[in-house]
């Protein structure tokens, strides 16, 4: 378990010790940090934007498929049909689940990027610091 007021100490203390450095390597540098944080930012938009149309496609094309195919899916208890039965839950369910999961997850990631992108900026310094 971490101890929360000495990670937060350690936070403030890399980003001092990084504002010392930049004001100790010049301007150049300075002025290059707010156009790194913002293709930072830029970045995670994108593949976490991305990452959620690719997991809700397959969500809808399991359903979709599931909905074209219900005559041939069989569910009972001989499972006559097995191919499309196993089939459907290979092909569909299980990349849906794996899909769903992974929207749960990232979530919160999703909407800080979008609508709080200076405190998504402090939760992966902190994530890295935790490291």
């Amino acid at each position: 378990m971490t101890n929360k007021p000495a990670l937060d100490d350690k936070i403030v203390e890399i980003l001092s010790s990084i504002q010392s450095a930049l004001s100790a390597t010049g301007d150049y540098a300075s002025k290059q940090l707010p156009d790194i944080a913002t293709q930072y930012i830029a970045y995670n938009r994108v593949s976490l934007t991305l990452g959620y149309v690719i997991c809700i496609t397959l969500i809808i094309s399991a359903v979709v498929f599931g909905y074209k195919n219900r005559e041939s899916i069989d569910f009972d208890e001989n499972w006559p049909n097995f191919g499309p039965t196993l089939l459907y839950i290979v092909l569909c369910v299980l990349p849906a689940f794996i899909s769903f999961l992974w929207t749960l997850s990232n979530f919160n990631n999703l909407i800080m990027v979008w609508f709080a992108p200076k405190l998504y900026l402090v939760y992966e310094i902190k994530n890295l610091l935790a490291n």
